[in-house]
């Protein structure tokens, strides 16, 4: 059952990083003046979005799918990963972590979630997220009923629960996400709440491309893609 969705953001501190980007750019240029304080997302999955630059700024390599790259989609987002990784202050997976490095300026751009920079403009923390000019990747948060489960009416409960307008309220304005129950807008603290997250602007969601396990099979469409399990070894390579 959808639950919620969301957009991986390029935030900076509006303090340091001038003028204001609108690209992704700004992290994958090697000469970039913030060596040494861009955050990076530290999965194997983030070399999506490597691809999603390269879908962009590089047409020739006829990417479609970040996800689902042969092998030379792969190799040269792999390229401009080994490029970025000497300019990296910080591979995060703590999103605790990532907001007081912000705070610290130890870091000052990357890659984050809203409820990140959510977290840290509360804290009247110089921050800004946007989506950028090429577009993003993202996530779409799902509850799962286990097949076997033997009281699956328990679940059935909790997922009513969950998708109800106020459950959804509650959960998508703290964690800053987009609820798939629309009827939610109406009872977040923030009435612009759900006009920020694009809720009901499909159109705004059309270059997000969320988060996909990488197949052979090119995710069913054909031809020959590398796998999860040379994303994972490449990203084992990059991070050393």
């Amino acid at each position: 059952m959808p639950h919620g969705r969301g957009p991986n953001v390029l935030a900076w501190r509006t303090d340091v990083v001038k003028p204001p980007p609108d690209s992704w750019g700004v992290i994958w240029d090697k000469n970039t003046p913030y060596k040494g304080k861009i955050s990076i997302y530290d999965d194997s999955i983030f070399i999506a979005d490597a691809a999603l630059y390269l879908k962009a700024t590089k047409p020739e390599l006829g990417i479609d799918n970040p996800y689902q790259l042969n092998d030379e989609q792969f190799q040269a987002s792999i390229n401009l990963l080994k490029g970025l990784a000497p300019n990296v202050g910080e591979w995060w997976a703590d999103y605790a972590k990532q907001i007081q490095s912000y705070a610290n300026k130890d870091v000052v751009i990357g890659t984050t979630w809203l409820y990140m920079v959510n977290t840290l403009t509360a804290d009247k923390q110089p921050v800004k997220g946007i989506k950028p000019k090429e577009g993003t990747t993202g996530w779409s948060d799902t509850w799962m009923i286990y097949s076997k489960a033997k009281h699956p009416n328990c679940m059935y409960l909790w997922m009513n629960h969950m998708i109800s307008p106020a459950a959804q309220a509650l959960v998508a304005e703290s964690f800053g996400e987009a609820p798939v129950n629309l009827k939610a807008c109406a009872l977040t603290k923030d009435k612009n709440f759900c006009n920020e997250l694009h809720a009901s602007d499909e159109s705004w969601w059309k270059d997000v491309y969320y988060w996909t396990t990488p197949t052979a099979d090119c995710g069913g469409t054909g031809g020959t893609c590398k796998t999860q399990e040379d994303w994972v070894n490449a990203w084992t390579e990059i991070r050393g």
